[in-house]
């Protein structure tokens, strides 16, 4: 008897528990995964296909960031609104500058007088005369203090309602910015969710095609249905959110609101974070270059010189000079010329003007804790700004990785299910797990471009700064 040895004459029962094995080996190498090192996670990028967005026959405008915030500068009703605002306190200013200037006046008289008169000394008198009179009269009269202060009350005003145009057309920016990153990220959803779509319809197919052949069960292809009729609705709401998010920036843009705004850009992807820096250096930047700090300054030293204004309307001098040059006669034949020349100089107590100064200190306390919370609320937005760009970081990564093994989860179920070691269940549960991630991808990645644009706001600087 020759004796073979065993591993040349394997048990059956043996080979039969390697096959799977084997299969699943196979399925793993086929699906391009290593059994060694992990491979890098591919780059997170989420497609977008504008083309396919926007409803069939609708009217539609393409536009990119950097035209959102041009016609978000230009059209938007809040900057109008600010802009005839800032003319205004121009006007005032200018009025309250006039106060320096004199007033003119020209007049005629003429006169007939036929009766009894009286004397300078009571005694009376019948007359009959003309009087022809010709003159121009230059008068000022002025509180030099209170004119003073309330042309800089002015002045100040008028530099506030300036630099309020900047920080409503900031904000109008801001917004527009805000919601165009929306639109895009509804654009990016409509994208996956068509994408899920066409996955649990591919997969219908196959399960349709392995049921005709014998190799697949029914349940399978009514699973299979169930969930591609699923999907479809999650389309369709997809598809809505992103008319909704179009409509808003229509509006925002001073556009009709049935036009269909379809993003530029053709994926979404990670912004370039800012490097990271003291939190006390970003305040002292945010301190001295947001507008806000600029208003709530001039509106306390606005107020300050309303107060003093009105101190020396109540107490300071008056000072009035008056001047006339004309002729006067008995008819505009004989008249002769006449100058007269006035100046005078005195104090006039006002008790209105001293009970307005209460008014105008407990304005002044009010404009000073304005500041004050202004500046607060500025440290509050850059800490938060700093907080969700360094989170932004974080998240970026973690939505990498976790995108990265939902897909190749997929990729694994499919080469299961086609070598038949895996079920129906167990794709469509990978479909919708790979579905989810790239929704939440999306999410990520909006938040992130919002949180460098609430940090560049934070800062004072324009939402298209590098």
């Amino acid at each position: 008897m020759t004796l073979v040895p065993e591993r040349f004459h394997p048990d059956p029962t043996v080979l039969r528990k390697r096959q799977p094995i084997r299969q699943v080996l196979g399925a793993l190498l086929a699906a391009g995964l290593s059994l060694g090192a992990e491979e890098p996670a591919p780059p997170l990028v989420i497609p977008i296909r504008p083309a396919e967005i926007a409803p069939v026959g609708a009217a539609r405008a393409t536009l990119d960031l950097k035209e959102v915030l041009e016609r978000a500068d230009r059209a938007n009703l809040d900057v109008r609104v600010s802009s005839s605002r800032a003319d205004a306190a121009d006007g005032e200013r200018l009025a309250a500058r006039a106060r320096y200037w004199p007033s003119l006046g020209l007049g005629a008289l003429g006169r007939r007088t036929d009766g009894t008169l009286q004397g300078t000394f009571g005694d009376l008198g019948r007359a009959t005369f003309d009087t022809a009179l010709l003159n121009a009269l230059v008068r000022w009269d002025l509180n030099p203090g209170a004119a003073h202060f309330e042309s800089r009350a002015a002045g100040e005003a008028a530099r506030a309602a300036r630099d309020e145009v900047e920080a409503t057309r900031l904000e109008a920016q801001m917004t527009a910015a805000t919601e165009y990153l929306e639109l895009v990220g509804a654009a990016a959803l409509v994208t996956v969710a068509r994408q899920s779509e066409s996955d649990a319809e591919e997969f219908l197919r196959l399960t349709r095609a392995l049921e005709e052949k014998g190799l697949g069960l029914g349940v399978a292809v009514r699973r299979a249905r169930a969930e591609a009729a699923r999907r479809a609705q999650a389309r369709a709401a997809a598809e809505e959110a992103f008319v909704l998010a179009s409509s808003r920036l229509a509006v925002s843009l001073d556009l009709d609101p049935t036009v269909t705004i379809v993003p530029r850009d053709e994926a979404v992807s990670p912004p370039a974070l800012p490097a990271p820096a003291p939190l006390a250096d970003l305040v002292a930047r945010a301190v001295g270059g947001r507008p806000e700090i600029r208003i709530a300054a001039r509106d306390v030293a606005a107020a300050q010189a309303r107060l003093t204004a009105l101190r020396w309307d109540a107490f300071g001098p008056g000072l009035s000079v008056e001047a006339q040059r004309g002729s006067i006669g008995t008819g505009l034949s004989g008249t002769g010329e006449r100058s007269i020349y006035e100046a005078q100089l005195g104090w006039t107590l006002r008790p209105r003007a001293i009970a307005e100064q209460h008014t105008a200190r407990a304005r002044l306390e009010t404009a000073r804790l304005q500041e004050e919370r202004t500046r607060q609320g500025i440290r509050s937005e850059v800490v938060q700004a700093s907080q969700s760009v360094e989170l932004t970081r974080q998240r970026l990564g973690q939505s990498r990785e976790a995108l990265d093994a939902a897909d190749r989860a997929l990729s694994i179920s499919n080469t299961r299910f086609a070598g038949g070691l895996g079920n129906a269940l167990e794709v469509l549960q990978a479909q919708d797990a790979s579905a989810a991630e790239r929704a939440e991808t999306v999410s990520v990645l909006v938040e992130a471009h919002r949180a460098v644009l609430m940090l560049r706001r934070a800062l004072g600087g324009s939402p298209d700064e590098p």
